[in-house]
């Protein structure tokens, strides 16, 4: 399963997607500020679900290291 944020949204709050299983992929947009703290969950019964994590290439906050949002 594929979740794909919504475009112009700034701030993904903590916990927000923590109990969303089976999520293959998440896709984050341009306008994507900050992630709180544990946003999303990556395993299912303790087995890793996630596959990848997509920074839109325009993301000012976006690194070339494994695609992650710096401060």
């Amino acid at each position: 399963m594929i979740l794909k944020i919504e475009d112009g949204t700034v701030e993904v709050p903590a916990k927000a997607y923590l109990h969303l299983n089976n999520i293959t992929e998440y896709h984050i947009p341009e306008s994507v500020r900050k992630i709180g703290d544990e946003a999303f969950s990556v395993y299912t019964d303790m087995t890793p679900t996630l596959q990848n994590f997509i920074v839109d290439e325009k993301n000012v906050k976006r690194t070339r290291y494994n695609q992650t949002l710096q401060d």
